[in-house]
């Protein structure tokens, strides 16, 4: 079995369209081909414009196995219980089909079963940036003001900002969430990312990072997991 060998396998056809929004969660480009017990095997490059990558990630596209493998149909069929595709296993672990693939990449479960599975590298030439140069006020910056407003700050021109803090003169745009203890929202820190580009975040982006923080946090950032136009400054 495939699965007890690597970190992420999932299990597709090629000419599916719930498949291929599994296999676009993952961030998936495959770019060879082998051969391995009979399936055909797609070894992806998988990796996002942040230097972040995944390792040890293959796609089997089982239409394309010669001959089309029924037998393994039945064995995934045992162990998700139904005869379609997209399946996939993380860490040895059937983790769901395609609109499961689709929910934990939204919610942040996805990118928090890959760094378990140890699938997730980052290029040691990528460079993160400045840290930040000093102790940062409530009235000052844009990490004050989400600390401040209890808002995520979600800014496209940072040289804009009133009392923006140029820690780094490299950054262009800037993005902040809140951190809130999850029964006294008493604020716990602020997350702060810095982009090279001017608008480098969406408000996509914020509501994202926001679930990924209350996932591997614990902490709450938008409550009642509902978001609304007054939870982002923009």
């Amino acid at each position: 079995m495939l699965e007890s060998d690597h970190a992420v396998v999932l299990y597709t056809k090629s000419n599916c369209s719930a498949c291929a929004r599994a296999k676009a969660t993952l961030g998936a480009d495959p770019q060879s081909s082998t051969v391995e017990d009979g399936l055909k095997i797609l070894e992806p490059r998988v990796a996002n414009q942040s230097g972040v990558h995944l390792n040890d990630v293959i796609i089997v596209d089982l239409d394309l196995s010669s001959p089309a493998d029924s037998a393994e149909f039945d064995r995934l069929a045992l162990i998700s219980g139904r005869r379609t595709v997209p399946v996939c296993f993380i860490n040895g672990r059937y983790v769901g089909g395609g609109d499961d693939m689709v929910r934990m990449g939204k919610d942040g479960t996805l990118l928090f079963k890959l760094a378990e599975a140890k699938s997730i590298e980052i290029e040691e030439a990528y460079d993160f940036g400045k840290p930040a140069c000093r102790r940062i006020r409530l009235s000052e910056g844009v990490c004050g003001a989400a600390a401040r407003t209890r808002q995520v700050q979600l800014v496209d021109d940072v040289h804009s900002f009133p009392g923006h803090i140029a820690c780094d003169s490299a950054s262009n745009s800037e993005l902040v969430i809140p951190m809130l203890h999850p029964t006294t929202g008493e604020l716990l820190g602020v997350f702060d990312l810095d982009c090279p580009k001017h608008g480098g975040y969406t408000k996509e982006d914020a509501k994202e990072l926001g679930r990924v923080c209350e996932k591997l946090c614990g902490v709450s950032i938008f409550p009642n997991e509902r978001i609304g136009m007054g939870d982002i400054t923009h």
